[in-house]
């Protein structure tokens, strides 16, 4: 069970981790695209 717990917790981190990198490249595409259309 404290495995278990580890794993998940883990698990939980790594897609946080992720979701946080992705609102980055999505901000920095966001930027680069309104910088081109200037």
């Amino acid at each position: 069970p404290k495995l278990a717990q580890m794993v998940d917790k883990a698990a939980k981190r790594r897609i946080i981790k992720s979701n946080a990198a992705n609102r980055i490249k999505s901000r920095f595409a966001l930027a680069i695209r309104k910088a081109r259309q200037k």
